[in-house]
């Protein structure tokens, strides 16, 4: 029954204008583990697609916000924010891309469609 309806939904929003990204929730990704870095991760490829404006080493972590809504769920919308931590480029370490956003649980299924 959920595959029959997530896959209705999935036909529903698929159009030119959208781009789909689906991934299970990391512990990493929600700040489980206690990390500083809580945020789900988003692959370089993906980011360079869909937020070009942070995929650039002229400053320090550029990122870019954006309202998060949540089509499956009767929750408010919320602020999310790209970012691409670069600091691997001003003599640190770190060098990834991740989407801090909404309240998420480690195992959950997340699928953010993009217009």
């Amino acid at each position: 029954m959920f595959m029959s309806v997530f896959h209705n939904w999935l036909l529903e929003i698929a159009c030119e204008n959208y781009f789909v990204y689906i991934k299970r929730l990391s512990a990493n990704d929600t700040g489980a583990t206690g990390g500083h870095q809580v945020g789900l991760y988003i692959p370089s490829g993906i980011v360079e697609k869909l937020f070009p404006s942070i995929n650039h080493t002229r400053e320090l972590n550029p990122s870019v916000f954006l309202t998060a809504h949540v089509s499956s769920h009767d929750c408010p919308d919320s602020e999310a924010r790209a970012i691409y931590y670069n600091s691997r480029h001003f003599g640190k370490t770190r060098n990834e891309k991740r989407m801090a956003l909404l309240q998420i649980v480690g195992g959950d299924k997340l699928i953010i469609p993009f217009c």
